[in-house]
């Protein structure tokens, strides 16, 4: 867009804003717990996993959310397996739920969390490892994969769908129509409003041994309601700012999907100028860090920045990448078979520490394990990875605590 453009958009979008603020006081009084439990601000994407896959324990919600998104039918009496978070060797997805004979991954992403490599692709390969005992042959057929937006349907990237060692064969060529992308807005919503509606017409009267059941999928019903505003208290609202639109000569459905695009073009201006200005102080703070210590700088591009200081050929990393609001600290290995810690006592610190997964702990490809800073000044954040590498190194007498050059 010109720059005559951007001043435009930029002046409807206030208006536009403050119209609906006025539009927002006008609302009745609305209480919801979930709401109020995360101080009015959007549920982090783990609570979401969370609420989920507690949902999906019992067994007629499990049977009722199979049958909804993926036609499928699943004896109540024998419920599949609930996992959240479970590592496996190719990653952690957010929810898997297998047997013998069948595997479900799900991966949220309701708050538009940025795509890792090979995502996809390698939470296919867990799905596979799960069926090892089934026919190879019929094993991708037994592989459903239900991937969970906000409110579109767009596909992720071929970067993430790509299947690891496989010559960039994709997951969604793999498992055709088993591989779906549905959104909280809509779907999700759409689902919880008919078990809703199904859990509270037994004979026309409440269960009274579910209560709190249906109460609990209520009120989630209604804070996604309130996130993507389409319960009915908002109509009037956006009547109002529609007719605002309109007097702004944005009257037709193609006028208007103009406008949003015009708008998510802003927004991804915005947010890559957010990115860069969060990564230039992330990588300002690392090279603070880099002068406490015998630290080395491990890379210097324009989209990642790190240092690192080696401990008997393990090597401890403090980095920032373009796109992260954190920096994040671990080990790093040289390729992706982790084959650089070779002393067995830290790699059984490494399992005990990712094995917890209310501590941060995590590990992705070359990373066999890293944690986000918790901290947000040069040397809060260096005494957090100096604690990190004391927890895996101190108590190993095999362990040398000399720096060395890598």
């Amino acid at each position: 867009m010109e720059e005559n453009e951007y001043e435009k958009l930029i002046n409807i979008i206030n208006e536009l804003s403050n119209k609906k603020e006025e539009e927002l006081k006008k609302l009745p009084y609305h209480f919801n717990v979930i709401s109020s439990a995360a101080r009015g601000k959007d549920l982090k994407e783990i609570a979401h996993t969370i609420i989920l896959a507690d949902l999906l324990k019992c067994p007629k919600i499990q049977s009722s959310f199979l049958n909804f998104f993926f036609s499928l039918d699943i004896d109540i009496n024998d419920p599949l397996v609930v996992k959240r978070e479970e590592r496996g060797p190719y990653g952690q997805p957010d929810i898997i739920l297998y047997d013998k004979e069948i595997c479900i991954i799900i991966e949220n992403k309701v708050n538009s969390g940025p795509e890792q490599d090979c995502q996809c692709g390698r939470y296919y390969l867990i799905a596979r490892d799960k069926l090892k005992k089934v026919d190879k042959k019929k094993i991708d057929k037994n592989i459903y994969f239900l991937y969970l937006k906000s409110n579109n349907t767009e596909l992720p990237s071929k970067n993430s769908l790509k299947i690891p060692d496989s010559e960039n064969k994709l997951v969604t060529e793999v498992l055709g129509e088993r591989f779906i992308v549905r959104s909280f807005a809509y779907d999700i919503r759409t689902w919880l409003d008919q078990l809703y509606n199904k859990l509270t017409s037994s004979n026309g009267k409440e269960n009274k041994e579910e209560e709190f059941l249906i109460s609990g999928i209520y009120q989630y019903m209604d804070y996604l309601d309130c996130k993507y505003e389409t319960s009915k208290i908002y109509n009037a609202m956006n009547n109002e700012l529609g007719t605002y639109l309109e007097n702004k000569n944005y009257k037709t459905i193609d006028s208007l999907i103009s406008l949003r695009e015009q708008a998510n073009d802003l927004i991804t201006t915005v947010s890559n100028i957010i990115n860069m200005k969060k990564f230039n102080e992330n990588k300002s703070l690392i090279k603070e860090i880099l002068n406490c210590d015998d630290f080395k700088v491990s890379s210097d591009k324009n989209d990642e920045y790190g240092i690192k200081k080696q401990i008997d050929n393990i090597v401890f990393c403090i980095e920032t990448d373009l796109g992260d609001d954190n920096i994040f600290y671990g080990i790093k290995c040289i390729d992706d078979q982790n084959d650089d810690i070779k002393n067995d006592g830290i790699k059984n610190r490494i399992e005990t520490l990712l094995s917890n997964n209310s501590n941060g702990y995590n590990y992705i490809s070359r990373w066999p394990i890293y944690k986000y800073a918790s901290s947000s000044t040069y040397n809060e954040i260096y005494n957090e990875f100096n604690d990190f590498v004391k927890s895996l190194t101190s108590s190993d007498s095999s362990i040398s605590h000399n720096d060395k050059d890598s």
